[in-house]
């Protein structure tokens, strides 16, 4: 229900859904996605599945938040999907699949409430799940194939699946030398070869953006230490002490196999979000690859401490038995209550679709061209030419100290000292590369009454409420 009444939300709930959406209008007007940056354009340094589908079905729905938000939602329900059959598989327990599917679900909210979000990550996620699945239990070399398949289609969508796949790799050299090469065959054909065209599609800006922009962010050395006690550990103790139990009850009980699966697979999905949390800008949508991987973890670790319970017990002990689970059963509950959290924070309210209503409103009367830096997607639908976003903007001048971003920072600038813009509407937030915008243009009002309406709701906080208009040349300094 929650998702149903946010995908129909005209507006963002996050602050690059627009965005995105942008991305899709540009593909649909017949532009190449990656193009040198400029003010008119910037894309973001994704891989570019998810634009592709989301254009083809805008071209059935319309362009707008709701055919992004419904591949996101759709790819959610197949992770829910993929999580449940992995462990019921592995456990031949209805229970412990849908254990480990509900957590996945519980950890919507500490994962930036993004299952529902016009953003790339549960298309990204579905495909790496899907792809681990195949390789532990279609072990042909068929299933092998199609899972270089998925974590092919994984990468397209975002780049971090390639460096997850390492660990995922290595497995299938140790375990299955011989079906390895389907597996890296396909994904080595596919990822390379995809990379190539669109390269070559892209006059080499598909490399900029994905391969030479991406990786240099600045690293936050505090959460080295910080992705493991405060991302993981303080939000799921219960969870991750049942994923190091398994894996190391896989490895130490004679199922080498088994357990170096599910230590590497770890490894690769765990370790890939650590090192992507590392680096400026990661925000804590990040780490959902690294729940869903807990999350399986977690039903066969609860699964095994019953199998162990039964076990460990004479047959004649059943009471022993019973209230040795319930003590596991209420354990599990504990870690269901740490992830509670408050729905209706996360559902705009009458006020919030109202107000927006009133902003396109007010700035599709704007005569002239009007730069909204932080929201993507408002000027179009207020009938206005729409111009590139803050972030993607950000990220050139943040990653790029060479010529590209010199230029693009050159662009910016002498638009605003020429006035390009009859209007700028700011958020509150600070937008670090206006290097210079204040000298040209000055703050004339607020467009809402309140900061507490139409804020997006997950994501950096952001609210359109301030604008500026150029100075007069005897105002400028």
């Amino acid at each position: 229900m929650l998702a149903l009444i946010r995908i129909r939300y005209p507006f963002e709930l996050e602050w690059i859904e627009g965005a995105l959406v942008d991305h899709v209008r540009w593909l649909l007007t017949g532009h190449k996605l990656y193009v040198p940056p400029s003010l008119d354009f910037v894309p973001y340094f994704y891989t570019p599945l998810y634009f592709y589908l989301g254009a083809a079905l805008s071209t059935m729905t319309g362009v707008g938040f709701v055919p992004l938000r419904l591949i996101s939602f759709l790819s959610s329900l197949g992770c829910f999907a993929i999580i449940f059959l992995f462990v019921k598989r592995e456990t031949a327990s209805a229970f412990a699949g849908f254990l480990a599917m509900s957590f996945f679900a519980a950890t919507y909210q500490i994962g930036g409430a993004w299952f529902d979000l016009a953003r790339i990550d549960m298309l990204f996620l579905l495909f790496l799940l899907w792809s681990i699945y195949l390789i532990r239990f279609y072990e042909t070399w068929l299933g092998y194939l199609l899972a270089g398949v998925m974590i092919s289609l994984s990468f397209l969508t975002k780049q971090n699946a390639l460096l997850m796949a390492v660990p995922i790799a290595l497995y299938c050299v140790i375990v299955r030398p011989r079906l390895a090469i389907f597996f890296l065959g396909s994904a080595a054909l596919l990822i390379g070869g995809s990379s190539l065209v669109l390269n070559r599609i892209h006059d080499g800006w598909f490399n900029y953006y994905v391969f030479k922009l991406a990786p240099h962010h600045y690293m936050l050395r505090h959460r080295i230490v910080f992705y493991w006690i405060e991302d993981l550990l303080a939000p799921l103790p219960v969870a991750g002490a049942a994923a190091i139990f398994y894996v190391y009850r896989r490895l130490a009980d004679s199922f080498r196999k088994e357990g170096l699966f599910y230590l590497l697979t770890s490894v690769g999905i765990l370790g890939g979000t650590w090192i992507t949390r590392l680096h400026t800008g990661a925000f804590v949508n990040v780490l959902i690859p690294a729940y869903g991987m807990i999350a399986i973890l977690f039903g066969l670790g609860v699964h095994r401490i019953l199998v162990y319970i039964k076990e460990g017990i004479a047959s004649g002990q059943t009471q022993i038995v019973a209230n040795l689970m319930s003590v596991v059963y209420f354990i599990c509950l504990v870690q269901f209550a740490a992830l509670l959290y408050d729905p209706t924070h996360q559902v705009p309210k009458k006020a919030d679709l109202e107000a927006g209503r009133e902003f396109i409103q007010t700035i599709s009367l704007i005569d002239g061209d009007i730069w909204v830096p932080g929201h993507g997607f408002y000027p179009a639908l207020a009938g206005k030419k729409t111009f590139a976003h803050a972030g993607s903007i950000e990220d050139i001048l943040r990653a790029d100290p060479g010529p590209v971003a010199q230029r693009l920072r050159s662009e910016i600038e002498d638009a605003f000292r020429e006035h390009k813009f009859s209007t700028l509407v700011m958020d509150k937030g600070d937008y670090k590369f206006f290097v210079s915008f204040d000298q040209y243009y000055k703050f004339q009002r607020h467009i809402f009454k309140s900061p507490d309406v139409f804020n997006t709701l997950t994501g950096q906080a952001a609210q359109p409420d301030f604008i500026y208009v150029p100075r007069t040349t005897e105002g400028a300094n």
